[in-house]
């Protein structure tokens, strides 16, 4: 196969030396020749050789011995390069997809991995007995904000249940909401007025600022007392912009740039920045109203947008109706768990909400109430949530509260339900609710292969025709198996049978009969208990023909014998063997055990 500038070649294992260095050549062939003038006379072709006038000619012919002479590449050659180097670029192609395909795989792992952790760890949280009575006696009741641990809980609940935007309107307005209730509170604190409840919004914030803010650290102007571009700046960020055009049109201080650069962004056409307009020694909340009103826009941390709500605020204040933002994107060192809800809320990552939740130091209530809400919205981590859920319902104080619980998540994915039904072993709450859950429950029983869980379950429900199926399935494994059991009262599902037995559902000669006769002989292995079985009995060869286990019975039964030395049933197995058409190898191992006996 010809790639590249390769050349044919005469089939030399080793390429021909190819000469580079004819200088080299000439010294090393005239040092040998020096060397042994003494010892030998000279050829006549060393002198030839040697002659400087031939030497290039000469060793020119030497390397033409070796190579074929030139010639254009054929067609047939030219399509197999090109061939090969379409082999080599698929390869290549595979290699990338391959690469991709691990990497994803390994990520995947790993996501899971962190995830089955967390689900351990929320395994072990402890619970307040208090939240679980409150949560059993207001599962379906409209919480007030007085109910949760933090205000701002209460906040973010009452939040979750509007029935949000695509965009980020509402989570602004929220943040506007949650700062004037900080400005009111924070007047209502400090200030020395006895009736505050008199005053505007606008009254407050006027002396909020002067109480809040200090006059050097921001460079604030101040013009006769009042801190007018503080002023501003709060109106804005309660989103109180009447009350903002009002003070523009108030104040005579405003340059007519800045109060342009403010009425166009309230009517959503923003200006330009001039760069001569602000400098460094400007009022630190006129710089930045000025920074984000205009374009383009600048909402950095800085001392007025000194919290975490302000800069999210801020984002929301610039952004164009944007539907999404990536929580990852906000690189706060974040301590607290009640800011990182905070964030993750209002950038609508309502599944890393879940998990801070979930994992931090929240209460049982807040967490459950709040929980709900949240994968309302979003359902990613409804494995997570579900776990700590059942946590609730396992302390309970009855199985009428647990339903309870159970019906106020129904609208999460059901077979999640029906799986923690079955890991916190609450089978007998299936019998009270709806029947879609008992039959996703038996689903997942059979895929698993449970039938412990699966015999329990139609055993609590009374269900005795899928217990019939399951016992009979169940005594056919165990005679297949290498168990010894001492006593037949040892089978894991004995109740089960005395159970079917007291409801006169085992029938003499019934497949359930015949199987419990056959394990009874497995258990004993004697001539008296093969004779109590049914295999000998012509009635009942049809169902013994279907059996999964009856080659194993008669394997059995021919060893007893054979041990027992008893031709009559020797006899009998040997003929039951050709009417029931067992397996060659079977029939061949029988009558070589029993030869002698017969």
């Amino acid at each position: 196969m010809l790639r590249g500038n390769r050349k044919a070649l005469v089939p030399f294992i080793i390429k021909p030396q190819r000469f580079s260095n004819y200088s080299q050549i000439y010294a090393e062939m005239r040092e040998i020749k020096n060397r042994n003038k003494n010892v030998c006379p000279s050829k006549s072709i060393i002198n030839d050789i040697i002659s400087s006038s031939e030497i290039e000619n000469k060793i020119k012919k030497l390397g033409d011995i070796f190579a074929l002479p030139e010639k254009e590449p054929s067609l047939e050659e030219i399509i197999q390069s090109a061939q090969e180097e379409r082999v080599l670029e698929s390869f290549v192609c595979f290699e990338q997809d391959i690469e991709f395909l691990f990497n994803k795989s390994i990520r995947s792992v790993i996501s899971n991995l962190k995830k089955e952790k967390e689900s351990k760890n929320i395994l072990e949280k402890s619970i307040n007995i208090n939240d679980v009575r409150f949560i059993e006696n207001n599962v379906f009741k409209d919480l007030e904000q007085s109910d949760f641990s933090d205000p701002l809980l209460g906040m973010l609940f009452k939040f979750l249940n509007q029935n949000l935007e695509n965009d980020f309107s509402k989570e602004k307005e929220f943040l506007e909401q949650q700062f004037i209730d900080h400005v009111n509170y924070f007047y209502k604190i400090n200030s020395e007025v006895s009736s505050a409840e008199n005053l505007t919004l606008s009254q407050k914030i006027q002396e909020y600022v002067k109480m809040r803010y200090n006059k050097i650290d921001l460079n604030i102007a101040a013009y006769d007392g009042r801190y007018i571009y503080a002023e501003l700046y709060i109106l804005i960020r309660c989103g109180l912009y009447k009350e903002a055009e009002a003070l523009l049109a108030e104040q005579t201080i405003f340059e007519e740039h800045f109060v342009d650069s403010l009425e166009n962004f309230f009517r959503n056409t923003p200006n330009k920045q001039v760069s001569t307009f602000i400098n460094k020694n400007d009022d630190f909340f006129k710089v930045t109203i000025y920074k984000l009103i205009t374009i383009p826009s600048s909402c950095e941390n800085n001392l007025v947008l000194s919290t975490f709500e302000d800069v999210i605020w801020a984002n929301f204040f610039v952004s164009q109706q944007q539907e999404s933002i990536d929580f990852n994107n906000f690189n706060f060192d974040i301590k607290q768990s009640r800011t990182k809800l905070l964030v993750a809320i209002m950038t609508k990552n309502y599944s890393e909400a879940v998990r801070i939740i979930i994992n931090g130091e929240f209460s049982a209530v807040d967490t459950f109430f709040l929980g709900k809400e949240l994968l309302k919205k979003d359902d990613r981590e409804t494995i997570l949530f579900v776990n700590f859920v059942f946590l609730i319902i396992k302390q309970c104080s009855s199985v009428d509260t647990k339903l309870k619980v159970i019906s106020s998540i129904s609208f999460l994915s059901q077979e999640e339900i029906c799986l923690k039904l079955i890991e916190f072993d609450m089978l007998e709450i299936l019998s009270l609710i709806s029947d879609e859950y008992k039959l996703k429950v038996i689903e997942l029983l059979r895929n698993s292969n449970n039938k412990i869980l699966l015999l329990k379950l139609h055993y609590m429900s009374g269900d005795v025709v899928e217990l019939y199926e399951l016992l009979s399935e169940a005594l056919i494994e165990e005679i297949n198996s290498e168990n010894v059991l001492k006593n037949i009262s040892d089978f894991s599902y004995f109740d089960v049978y005395t159970f079917l037995k007291g409801k006169n559902f085992v029938e003499e000669q019934s497949k359930l009969s015949i199987l419990t006769n056959f394990l009874q002989f497995k258990i004993e292995q004697s001539i008296e208990s093969l004779s109590r079985t049914d295999i000998f009995k012509e009635d009942c060869f049809d169902i013994i023909k279907n059996l999964g286990c009856t080659e194993k019975i008669i394997m059995l039964a021919c060893e007893v014998i054979n041990k027992n030395n008893h031709q009559f049933y020797a006899k009998k197995l040997v003929e039951l063997a050709n009417k029931l058409r067992i397996s060659n190898f079977v029939q061949q191992n029988l009558l070589k055990k029993l030869i002698y006996v017969l």
